[in-house]
């Protein structure tokens, strides 16, 4: 049970992040905000839930889920400017900021 009640707590605050996220959006009438998920996993059970019961258009953005095949693709999906965020561990983003590159990692 302890496993389950880490898996809601790590799903909100992926929420919670996204909806942040949207809320600093200001380029458009409705902020957009795009993501990178593999097409497995919690994540994309995340995003789905949310798409589901439509959180994202009642707190005020548009959540596009772009599903991908490996972890690799998610980060130069990223890295291409073609997801706003994605799921990666501390390793990731530490070799990224030590390259110069303004990576944030939020922790969910």
């Amino acid at each position: 049970m302890t496993d389950l009640f880490r898996t809601i707590a790590r799903c909100l605050g992926l929420a919670g992040a996204l909806i942040w996220a949207a809320v600093l959006n200001a380029q458009a009438d409705t902020p957009h905000f795009k993501v990178g998920v593999l097409k497995f996993g919690t994540v994309n059970w995340a995003m789905d839930t949310i798409k589901h019961h439509r959180l994202d258009a009642k707190n005020g953005f548009e959540l596009e889920v772009l599903g991908l095949a490996s972890k690799n693709a998610t980060a130069v999906a990223f890295l291409a400017n073609e997801v706003d965020a994605f799921v990666t561990d501390w390793f990731w983003v530490l070799r990224q900021r030590a390259e110069g590159r303004d990576v944030v990692q939020m922790p969910y």
